[in-house]
């Protein structure tokens, strides 16, 4: 509490907290520096942009817990679904639905077919229960984080930015399809297989049409592609957090200067003072320490 980090500290993500935190205690070279100057320097008067990622971050109400469920999640080995259950996913709903249309035509003779295609169908989901719920995590919370996380990555796509830095984390993301989609793809068939737990709406849902079972197949296809991306597409919201939080300061202290840089072990302050003092109770000093070869 009421240390230099909580005063600069914008993120509301837990992997933007922890970046900060890493930043704060990590001795970087000159050439990172003053990356990052150029970085906080682009970002600090784009106040609009700024705010709005804060938001999604703020909507996101991401903890640690949650940010490492989806980490295991993501890196968790997926569990291997038959071929069987592709081709059933596409002949029993086809069946089901024929049965119905003979029904109509043809009158309550065929009751006995539906009922047992509705009847296979159910036993078909059922026997694939177990692997259904080993892919799903234990909080409700995750598809809206993955939905939200989708929004960052979304809005630093579309930025346009001068900075190496910002250029080159942008070009991480546009890859053949947007990395934004990726993720809000995955997010929504994470909540189409979570709703499993709904269970008359399953009964319903997989005696007709098999529903669950093709979710889990897209999901597990969406899983083997992207899971091994996400803790890097995160890693990336963390940057942009952190670089948010300081471009957030720098605005907010516009006095404030940004250091020239050099390798002679030479140091020149003007006016060096306290930045959690305030500034009118902050008594600032010129200091100056020079090397000296011998």
């Amino acid at each position: 509490n009421h240390s230099l980090f909580q005063h600069i500290n914008r993120t509301y993500n837990y992997i933007g907290n922890r970046t900060l935190a890493n930043l704060l205690s990590t001795k970087l070279n000159n050439a990172n520096i003053i990356e990052n100057q150029e970085t906080i320097q682009e970002l600090a008067p784009k106040i609009t942009w700024r705010q709005r990622f804060a938001a999604h971050a703020i909507i996101t109400n991401d903890k640690r817990e949650n940010y490492e469920k989806i980490i295991d999640w993501s890196h968790s080995t997926t569990i291997p679904i038959s071929k069987i259950y592709h081709v059933l996913c596409i002949i029993m709903p086809l069946m089901f639905i024929a049965s119905l249309v003979v029904l109509y035509i043809k009158g309550s003779d065929y009751f006995q077919l539906t009922s047992t295609l509705f009847t296979l169908n159910l036993l078909i989901a059922f026997s694939l229960v177990k692997k259904i719920k080993k892919e799903l995590i234990s909080s409700d919370q995750i598809p809206s984080i993955l939905s939200q996380y989708g929004q960052m990555l979304n809005m630093i796509e579309n930025e346009k930015y001068n900075s190496s830095k910002l250029k080159a984390i942008q070009s991480q993301l546009i890859l053949a399809q947007p990395v934004s989609e990726s993720i809000k793809r995955l997010s929504v068939l994470y909540s189409n297989v979570q709703s499993v737990q709904n269970l008359m709406g399953a009964i319903i849902m997989n005696g007709v049409f098999l529903y669950h079972v093709s979710q889990l197949i897209k999901q597990k296809k969406k899983k083997n592609q992207h899971g091994p991306s996400i803790q890097a597409w995160l890693k990336i919201i963390g940057e942009v957090e952190t670089m948010n939080s300081l471009a957030n300061f720098a605005h907010n202290n516009p006095s404030f200067c940004f250091p020239d840089l050099n390798d002679n072990f030479n140091i020149s302050f003007e006016q060096l003072g306290h930045p959690l003092i305030r500034q009118n109770k902050r008594i600032c000093n010129d200091v100056a320490f020079h090397h000296k070869t011998m």
